[in-house]
């Protein structure tokens, strides 16, 4: 395994099948004939079977190695993660424009708490647009566009990992056969 694939796990695949093969065709029955020394006559006469012939199997066995499903679910977990923390994200800018636009109290320990958080957020796009005020209620266009660029950004991460880690499966599958003939 090389050190690019030292975060692959193994799985592997086995079946295996088993074929019962018709029977052989049995040898025709055995006469005996018992035949009496003095006279060269047929005294009497034996019917012996054959010997009974077994079934023979087939058995064959596909192993196949994929890591690429190991790969992907890792990758998946991933990608989960950060749509997550960018929900998080989207939620408390959420909250921040909701609190300006319905002039919540800013000395309450939630709205600040909100605030705190999202500053550093909202801060670099401060000042493009002017923020309308209507009778005390504030709508924060800044935090509204830091909402798409965060959205779009955690998109763009999303697709930059699974660009650079989902690679297509590498077709390494080895195939077992092995033939079995029991006769008996």
């Amino acid at each position: 395994m090389s050190s690019r694939e030292s975060f692959d796990q193994e799985r592997v695949v086995r079946r295996t099948e088993v074929h019962n093969v018709a029977p052989a065709a049995a040898e025709p029955p055995v006469v005996r004939e018992v035949v009496d020394p003095a006279t060269g006559q047929v005294v009497r006469q034996e019917v012996v079977p054959a010997a009974p012939v077994e079934h023979a199997a087939a058995v064959s066995e596909v192993t196949s190695v994929d890591h690429v499903v190991a790969r992907r679910a890792m990758i998946d977990q991933i990608t989960r993660g950060i749509w997550f923390l960018a929900g998080l994200l989207e939620a408390a800018l959420a909250f921040r424009i909701a609190f300006l636009l319905f002039e919540a109290n800013p000395d309450s320990g939630f709205v600040r708490f909100i605030n705190a958080v999202t500053d550093p957020f909202v801060a670099p796009f401060n000042g493009i647009f002017t923020t309308p005020e209507s009778e005390g209620a504030v709508f924060d266009s800044n935090a509204l566009l830091a909402m798409f660029v965060y959205l779009l950004a955690a998109w763009a991460l999303v697709r930059l990992v699974w660009l650079l880690f989902d690679r297509p499966e590498t077709g390494k599958q080895r195939a077992v056969r092995q033939e079995q003939s029991d006769i008996v």
